[in-house]
Order: structure tokens, then C-alpha cells, then sequence
């Protein structure tokens, strides 16, 4: 017996898809993520750009709530977000916590309804919009509070692309319904922008999908290239703002030219790895960049740069597949390594990337799809047992990227969970023992947190660390390695003024303490009259004061005789 498509058995089972698949997607992201809504802030980020941001835990109508300065980048959507989150949480992370689980969800159905845009039967569109939502890869970006940044971002970039294609599809004699779409595309792009920065480059995407579009011989709509125009200026004009606006980028053009050859190409092969083999990820890495072509990620991300140009050049005639192909290289190009970047690996910026990834594959899984049906039109049973086997295939993936995904999930609970297994595949990292101390002294655990930097400073001298080595002593009951340490940071750390406050903190909350460097106390710190207003319940401008007084003194402590590692715990 011969079946008409319509007559297809498996038509009921697509339809079935089709109309249960959203909320299918939905309970199943918030069944792997749900132990998320119990878990804490962690130190790394969350501490400084959230709990010590003021735009975040006191906001106000000063200007400050739009530039947002202490984050760096010119991103007032995300922070007063958090602020909101803030507010409505008092202060816990639930509520950020919760935020991230419904932005990934709102993402992946996004992304499912965009696979069928795509061409995907409703099958296979599901099937790629859960392979993403459970991929250990995005366990990061989803269970990090920080990264609300990222979903944030992600989820207006995709919607204004879905309205960047609804415009193409505009017929002519329709302008009010182009120009509304124009309009939302464009508030969409920009509020994208003001998410994370990163998205300041989906104008280049558009307008590659433009010349492919009119290089198949399709009519370019003007709506179109006015709207890639205002795009366009409007990310340069953000792109600028943030670029002047963020110091590490600075400090990171001499870091890029002391960079070996090739970093770029390291850094891609690294987090191709990541997506191919999600065996173990972490919230840190780090690469042997002098190794060269004798590295594996290098010839990884070699293999992928190529993968890219050939299917670039499939794409040079499918206008779906080059717009996300596009889009995934322009995502992906801010954090390269191509320009400068304050961290060189971090598996939530492949979050935008990875999705777009899919998308692209959307024509190609239809053509699959296609052949299949053709096979299934001469043989019922064939064509049942291919489709059988897909689904077995697909739900035994689902299964494992599940698992892997919930034991990845149960580390970003914080402490040794997350760090531990960091600092055992990275046991020489410095970076990596810095960051679990960072973590240890945010839980309260004095000792824990000595231990861990007196460990960087076994594996050399990071002026970096002296500021947290000295709190932790200090915490744990050590005034005088905790006073030497405070002095070391006066000399050398990059943050001298606030070393100079935890000093003098130091030193008035231990008043029977005489120090075992009087003369160094009473040339650092000013008079005992003074002292008390920089004690923590002192005057609320006693930073700029100590900022007066080290203006004022600078110079002569510069002159003092102080070794660097001249205490105990640094050598």
C-alpha cells in the first residue's frame, strides 16, 4: 500500500508535535534547571557588578542609571534589570535566578519557532531547540547570575532578526505594516545593544543577508536598507561610547600585542572543543598560547575556520542559512580575540554563536526530511523505522547532554563545588587558586581563603592577590601578617587608596594593637583625631578623604624602603 503525504501516518504525530512541542520544550528546561532557583550568588562577577554595583542595589534618576559605569559598558537595560531583580529579591538571588530560567525559556521557544521558519519539520525543529536547551554549553550563561547580560541580550537580538525577516516578507502596497515592523526592528536591535555590547554588530549580519537576498534575484526592500542604515549608525555610535567608556580594553590592546600568533585561532578551537565535547567546562581556562600549531585546540579552530568558509560559500545562494551563518561570526568576532577583550575564553559567549549555529542548519535538516519522505512514499515501513531510529538517536542524546548538564549545573552552587575541580585540571594556574580565594573569602571562610592565596603566591608574585590575602588574614585573626600584607598592597597594588582604608581599618578596630611597624603606621595613616572617620561606621566621605590624604602623602611612602615579598606569606 502506497501513502499520500496527506495520508501519512506519521502527519498526525508532526501535527501532535506541533502544537504540544512549545510547552514539551518548556517543562523540560524547567525540569533540568529547576534546583537553580535555590542556588547563591557566587563571588566571581556576581560580587562586584551586582551586590557592590550602586546603579544595581540603590538606584536613583542620576544620570549614572544610564551610563552605568561600574559595569564598564554603556548597558542600562540589563543593570536596571538587576536592580528590579534586586529590589524584588531583597537582595537574594532567587529572583535573578528565576529571571535567567524564563529568558532561556522564552530563548529556546524562540529558536523553535524560527527552525520552522526555517523549513525544519516540527519534529526536527524541536528536536534541534532541545538539543540547545539542554547542552552542557549553556549551563553557564543560564546559572551564572551575571550573565543575565547574556539571555538578555540574546533574546532581543533573535527577536529583532524574526522581525528583520517578517520585514523582507512584506509585500508592496503595505507600507504602514512595513514601517511598523521597520520601527519594532529597530527598538529591538538597539535595546539589544544597550543589553551587552556584542550586539552592536547585527547591522553586519542584515546587510550580508541583504546581498545575498538580492544576489538570488530577489527584490531588496528600502524599508530594509534604511533599517540596516539606523542599525548600523546606531551600533557604531554604542560601540564607541563603550569602547571609550571601558579601561581594561586598554590595558588589553598591549596584553593583544604581546599575544603570540594564532591566539584567535586557539581561543575558537577551544570553545569548538567545548560544544563538540562538553565533557568538563568551567567558569575559567586557560590556553598554552606558546605552543603553537603543536597544540590540538589550534588545529581544532583551523578545522572550524575552514568548516566556516565552505559553508559560507554553500551559502552564497541561501539566503537563510548566510543570514545565520552571519550572525553567528558577527557574535562571535567581539569576543575573538581578533580585538581586545577583557577575558579570553568564557563558554557564555557562544550562547548567541551556538544558536545561530542551528538555525542555519535549519534548510538542510528540511532536505534530509525531504528524501526521507520521498524513501517513506515506496515503503511504509522504511520510512517508520528511519523515523523511529531518529527519535531513538535524538531522545538517547537528550538523555546524556541532560545529565552532563545537571551535574555541570549542581557546581555553579558555588564554593569548592565550582572551584575544586578548576583548580584541579588548572593546578598551576595561578588565575584559578586567585579565583577560589576570592570565592572562599565571599563565604566567610577565612582559612580556606589563606590557603588558597598563599598557593598563588607559591607559583609567583601577583600584586593582584595581596588585597584579598590581607582581608582574609586579617578576618581570620592574623593582624600582623595581615598588617605587613596591608602594607606590601600600599606599596604595590594597583588599588593603593583602598588598601590604605583597610589599613587604617586594621588599625582602629585593634586599639591595643601597637603594630609591629609603628613608624610605618604613623607615616601612612594620618592623625588619631582623623583615624575614627575611616572606621566602617565613620563619615560617608571617608574614601575621598583618604583619597585627599593620599595625594598628599604619596610621594613620601613611594620613598619608604619595602621589598616586594617582604612578608612571610608571599614567598
Amino acid at each position: 500500500m502506497r501513502f499520500t503525504s496527506a495520508q501519512s501516518p506519521l502527519a498526525g504525530k508532526s501535527a501532535a508535535i506541533g502544537l504540544y512541542g512549545p510547552y514539551l520544550l518548556a517543562l523540560l528546561i524547567s525540569l533540568l534547571y529547576l534546583p537553580l532557583l535555590s542556588h547563591p550568588f557566587i563571588a566571581f562577577d556576581d560580587s562586584v557588578y551586582i551586590l557592590a554595583n550602586p546603579q544595581v542595589v540603590s538606584p536613583s534618576l542620576h544620570a549614572s542609571q544610564l551610563t552605568t559605569p561600574a559595569i564598564g559598558w554603556m548597558t542600562p537595560i540589563t543593570v536596571n534589570l538587576q536592580a528590579l531583580l534586586y529590589a524584588i529579591g531583597g537582595g537574594s538571588a532567587f529572583a535573578f535566578h528565576l529571571c535567567s530560567l524564563l529568558l532561556h525559556i522564552a530563548f529556546c521557544l524562540q529558536l523553535l519557532r524560527l527552525c520552522r521558519s526555517g523549513g525544519a519539520s516540527n519534529g526536527a525543529a524541536l528536536m534541534l531547540a532541545a538539543l540547545f536547551a539542554v547542552h552542557p554549553l549553556n549551563v553557564q550563561t543560564v546559572a551564572w547570575a551575571i550573565c543575565l547580560k547574556d539571555l538578555l541580550m540574546a533574546n532581543l537580538a533573535l527577536a529583532a532578526t524574526s522581525a528583520w525577516l517578517r520585514l523582507l516578507e512584506q509585500r508592496a502596497g503595505k507600507p504602514n505594516a512595513a514601517g511598523t515592523i521597520a520601527i519594532t526592528c529597530v527598538a529591538l536591535a538597539v535595546a539589544a545593544m544597550l543589553s551587552k555590547p556584542p550586539a552592536t554588530v547585527i547591522a553586519a549580519a542584515w546587510a550580508l543577508h541583504l546581498y545575498v537576498v538580492h544576489r538570488s534575484g530577489n527584490t531588496v526592500p528600502r524599508s530594509a536598507l534604511l533599517v540596516v542604515g539606523v542599525v548600523l549608525v546606531g551600533g557604531l555610535s554604542i560601540g564607541v561610547i563603550d569602547r571609550g567608556m571601558h579601561d581594561e580594553l586598554v590595558i588589553h590592546d598591549q596584553l593583544l600585542a604581546e599575544r603570540p600568533a594564532g591566539t584567535a585561532l586557539a581561543v575558537l578551537g577551544s570553545q569548538v572543543s567545548h560544544l563538540l565535547w562538553p565533557a568538563s567546562l568551567h567558569p575559567h581556562y586557560e590556553l598554552d598560547l606558546q605552543a603553537g600549531l603543536a597544540a590540538g585546540y589550534m588545529w581544532l579552530g583551523i578545522a572550524a575556520l575552514l568548516m566556516l568558509a565552505l559553508a559560507a560559500a554553500f551559502a552564497s545562494r541561501q539566503p537563510w542559512t548566510a543570514l545565520w551563518l552571519a550572525a553567528a561570526a558577527a557574535f562571535y568576532f567581539p569576543v575573538s580575540n581578533i580585538i581586545p577583550f577583557p577575558r579570553m575564553i568564557s563558554d557564555s559567549y557562544m550562547y548567541m554563536p551556538f544558536a545561530a549555529i542551528l538555525l542555519s542548519s535549519a534548510p538542510a535538516v528540511r532536505r534530509l526530511h525531504s528524501c526521507d519522505s520521498r524513501r517513506s512514499s515506496y515503503s511504509t515501513s522504511s520510512g517508520t523505522v528511519a523515523a523511529r531510529t531518529a527519535m531513538v538517536i535524538a531522545a538517547m542524546l537528550l538523555i546524556v547532554l541532560s545529565l552532563r548538564s545537571f551535574d555541570q549545573l549542581n557546581r555553579w552552587r558555588g564554593g569548592d563545588l565550582l572551584w575544586g575541580p578548576v583548580v584541579a585540571a588548572m593546578p598551576q594556574s595561578s588565575r584559578a587558586h586567585a579565583l577560589r580565594g576570592y570565592e572562599a573569602v565571599f563565604l566567610g571562610n577565612s582559612s580556606g581563603a589563606v590557603a588558597a592565596f598563599r598557593r598563588v603566591f607559591d607559583l609567583g608574585y601577583d600584586r593582584d592577590s595581596l588585597m584579598p590575602l590581607s582581608v582574609a588574614l586579617a578576618k581570620s585573626g592574623d593582624t600582623t601578617a595581615a598588617e605587613c600584607v596591608m602594607l606590601e598592597a600600599i606599596k604595590y597594588s594597583r588599588e593603593r587608596v583602598s588598601a590604605l582604608r583597610n589599613y587604617a581599618v586594621l588599625i582602629s578596630n585593634n586599639p591595643n594593637y601597637a603594630g609591629k611597624w609603628p613608624q610605618l603606621a604613623a607615616k601612612v595613616l594620618p592623625g588619631p583625631a582623623r583615624l575614627e572617620r575611616f572606621t566602617p561606621g565613620g563619615a560617608s566621605d571617608r574614601r575621598s578623604l583618604l583619597e585627599h590624604y593620599w595625594r598628599a602623602t604619596s610621594d613620601s611612602w613611594d620613598s619608604v624602603e619595602w621589598p616586594r615579598a617582604n612578608c612571610p606569606d608571599l614567598r
